[in-house]
């Protein structure tokens, strides 16, 4: 038994064990630590180097549905319903919290145009790391985007237009949930509205009111940002969770 030499390899051998369980037609037990003790020697001693990269590549061109950011595949462990929202409410509070640390973090650290940074860059490495970790779909969603990859889908889109609607009429909820069918079955679908607070503002708020430095950063990394104009108590957006369920 060893431990994994590098986070390269972590990620290889569990691409390789998700790979060769939907080849199965099924999905196995795949190691979420890191690092973690798997006879990892083993591996490369059997496939080789060729068989890592092999595996990379294809995961990487997106042969594999649900291998890549965002997706959600048909291949999921399916959970109980009852099974299937307390995963999503752990998922969302979680990437919530996390972010919202990480950003506290860098702001006293770097000031706001540090934060912008993390925003752009860590922020979406973590949804896909929750994602990734959690084997179910896990994505930050937004009308007005900034991020590309924050982009929702049609069904995702219409919700979040309902949750405006809910919100001008005071009746906006904390979290929703529901079960979509499609042609591979049953999935909930999750929904945790995310809120602007005072910090929000300082890089959503109005355009005028944006300090130059951090109007600066962003037309540099965003310069076709939707993401401004929001106010205290505006919805930003929603985190979004999808789990496939069990027949029941």
């Amino acid at each position: 038994m060893t431990i994994f030499h590098s986070l390269s390899d972590f990620v290889t051998f569990n691409l390789f064990l998700e790979t060769m369980s939907r080849l199965d037609g099924k999905r196995g037990d795949v190691p979420v630590s890191f690092p973690l003790a798997i006879p990892y020697d083993r591996f490369t001693e059997r496939h080789g180097n060729r068989m890592k990269k092999w595996i990379t590549a294809l995961v990487l061109m997106g042969i594999f549905l649900g291998m890549e950011t965002g997706s959600f595949s048909h291949a999921q462990q399916r959970l109980s319903r009852e099974e299937a929202l307390r995963r999503a409410r752990e998922i969302a509070t979680g990437l919530g919290d996390d972010i919202r640390s990480m950003l506290n973090r860098e702001i006293e650290r770097g000031g706001l145009s540090s934060a912008i940074r993390v925003c752009s860059e860590q922020a979406q490495e973590k949804t896909d790391e929750f994602s990734a970790r959690a084997g179910h779909y896990a994505k930050r969603v937004s009308l007005k985007i900034r991020n590309p990859k924050n982009t929702p889908d049609a069904d995702e889109r219409r919700k979040l237009e309902t949750f405006a609607i809910l919100k001008q009429q005071n009746r906006l909820e904390q979290e929703y949930a529901d079960v979509v069918t499609d042609s591979a079955g049953e999935y909930l679908h999750y929904m945790k509205p995310l809120i602007v607070v005072d910090l929000c503002t300082r890089c959503h708020g109005a355009r005028e009111a944006i300090s130059p430095e951090v109007t600066s950063v962003l037309a540099e990394r965003y310069p076709h940002d939707q993401a401004t104009g929001f106010a205290v108590g505006d919805i930003r957006g929603a985190i979004s969770v999808k789990i496939r369920l069990s027949p029941s």
